[in-house]
C-alpha cells in the first residue's frame, strides 16, 4: 500500500542555509493543528571541531501569545526522538569531531503541541571558537489533525 505523506506533512525552513560563528536562533514554527515536528538539519563543515570547539543543534518550544511565539525553553529530553547528550535538554547533536560535519542529523519532537507548547524552533548554540559553521535545517510537521494538508506558498 503507498501512503501519501505530501497530503499529511507540511514543511518549513527552520533555519537557511547559513556560515555561522556564533549562536543562531531558527525560524518561529507554529505547530497548531500538528502531533510531532520531524527537524532534518544539515551541517556542511564546520571549522575546527574539537571537545572544547564545538556546535550543538536544539529543539526549543513556545506557548502561544496571541498568535505569536511566547518565550523559548529548552524541549525536555522525553519529547525529542533522537536527543543526545549536550549542554541542555532538547540537543540532537553535537558536533566536535571533524567527522561528524558535512552530516545530516534528524530529530523528532513529540511533544504536547497544545498552547503550552506550541511554538518549535532550531537553535544552533557555539561553545568555544568555531570559526565557521555551515548549517541548515528543515521541520516537517506531521501527524496532521485534519487532511489534507495544504503547503505554504514560497515567501
Amino acid at each position: 500500500m503507498l501512503i501519501d505523506l505530501y497530503n499529511q506533512v507540511v514543511g518549513h525552513t527552520a533555519l537557511n542555509a547559513i556560515s555561522l560563528s556564533a549562536d543562531a536562533n531558527g525560524e518561529d514554527i507554529d505547530m497548531a493543528g500538528f502531533s510531532a515536528a520531524l527537524f532534518v538539519a544539515n551541517v556542511g563543515l564546520v571549522t575546527t571541531p574539537s571537545a572544547t570547539n564545538y556546535i550543538e543543534l536544539e529543539v526549543e518550544v513556545a506557548p502561544d501569545s496571541s498568535g505569536s511565539a511566547g518565550t523559548y525553553v529548552d524541549a525536555a529530553d522525553a519529547d525529542l526522538i533522537g536527543s543526545v547528550t549536550g549542554t541542555n535538554t532538547g540537543t540532537f547533536a553535537v558536533i566536535n569531531a571533524a567527522t561528524e560535519d558535512n552530516h545530516t542529523y534528524i530529530a523528532c519532537y513529540i511533544g504536547n503541541a497544545a498552547a503550552s507548547r506550541q511554538w518549535i524552533r532550531v537553535v544552533v548554540n557555539e561553545t568555544g571558537t568555531i570559526t565557521s559553521a555551515v548549517v541548515s535545517c528543515s521541520v516537517l510537521l506531521w501527524s496532521a489533525r485534519d487532511m489534507p494538508t495544504t503547503q505554504p506558498s514560497p515567501a
